[in-house]
């Protein structure tokens, strides 16, 4: 272990795919006080330029091979959720990984990032999670801690957003499934722990959604049961609710927003509990810090503490493609009809797959 003096004292971020960040995202990397932006990827010079203007003027490198055969960065920030090839690659050249949204990947891809990343002793986290909100983190320490009572079934309702008109393939409704469901698993896998059985019908196997209608899940995790209703977004109309029925009784939270310029994303936040008054103690004053904003600031200042060995990641290492073994399993279980146990068992060429696609 390095004493402290020899321990870096700021992380070098580079982002890639700068271009395509909205401009509000600018403003954090102006004020992190333990890291500085040394540099980003873009083959659009126009868009990154456009960018970099507002954050200090860092080079533009036309490919994250260039920049990472300059060495001068300790860890890079993804911009697209379809990032997973750069994340690799990003991976193998030593970089710990940011993802801004959550990554759309196949769980294979996943699994090989993770293994790689884990190898090497290096992050792979998401900005988006809910896990980095302090407002949740307070919320799933009141469940382990038993302020609630015994959980016993989480019932999920999600409306995400439809791909956009000229990505309505098959694709496109997979990816938009995906992204809403990682999100419920997730905090399902939170509250509960791992998931050890999966049963699904989807409504995206045949390369569009019936009606609104994408997924429904049943996940049988190390404490309890979730089950989860996923359907597309009507009128932009975005909404995450969350029914945990415990043996104290019913906590009830609700998320909503609408889809607008620039796909920004406003929201609102609602709690109700129903049971036993005395637990209305233990959720004091957690109403107004579930509805508040997650900053990207305070998680870009998290991440750069977790990389220079002053803090702890809010997740386990291999959390992202835990939640993407529930999504594969639960395409197999819709297509089978049959109930899925896991962890599933990978033979080795299809771990290392990745490495070996033509691009």
């Amino acid at each position: 272990m390095l004493h402290d003096e020899l321990k870096p004292q700021r992380a070098r971020l580079a982002i890639v795919m700068a271009g395509g960040v909205n401009p509000i995202y600018a403003e954090p990397f102006r004020s992190v006080g333990k890291m500085d932006v040394v540099g980003v990827v873009d083959p659009n010079r126009t868009a990154a330029t456009a960018f970099i203007r507002d954050i200090g003027g860092p080079p533009v490198y036309d490919s994250l091979n260039l920049l990472c055969a300059d060495r001068v960065c300790d860890c890079v920030l993804i911009t697209s959720p379809l990032g997973i090839r750069d994340a690799l690659t990003a991976v193998q050249a030593g970089l710990h990984v940011l993802f801004i949204h959550q990554c759309i990947a196949e769980w294979v891809d996943l699994l090989t990032l993770q293994r790689e990343a884990m190898a090497h002793g290096l992050y792979v986290l998401t900005a988006g999670s809910l896990r980095n909100h302090s407002g949740f983190q307070s919320l799933a320490d009141r469940i382990a801690n038993g302020d609630m009572g015994v959980v016993g079934q989480v019932r999920c309702n999600i409306s995400c957003a439809p791909p956009t008109s000229e990505r309505r393939s098959e694709s496109g409704w997979r990816a938009a499934f995906t992204s809403a469901a990682s999100n419920s698993i997730d905090m399902c896998r939170w509250w509960m722990g791992g998931v050890e059985a999966v049963s699904a019908d989807t409504g995206t196997l045949a390369g569009k959604p019936v009606g609104d209608y994408l997924a429904n899940m049943i996940l049988t995790h190390e404490r309890g049961v979730s089950v989860h209703h996923i359907t597309g977004a009507r009128n932009g109309l975005l909404s995450e609710r969350y029914r945990c029925e415990t043996s104290l009784g019913i906590l009830e939270i609700e998320m909503k927003g609408m889809i607008g310029d620039n796909d920004e994303l406003s929201h609102k936040c609602s709690m109700r509990w129903k049971g036993r008054a005395e637990v209305l103690t233990a959720l004091n004053g957690l109403t107004d810090s579930l509805a508040a904003p997650l900053p990207l600031g305070k998680v870009l200042a998290r991440f750069a503490g977790c990389i220079l060995g002053r803090e702890t990641p809010p997740v386990e290492a291999d959390n992202l493609a835990k939640v993407a073994e529930v999504i594969y399993a639960a395409t197999m279980a819709a297509i089978d009809g049959t109930k899925i146990a896991l962890p599933l068992v990978v033979r080795p060429r299809e771990v290392n797959a990745i490495s070996h696609r033509p691009r």
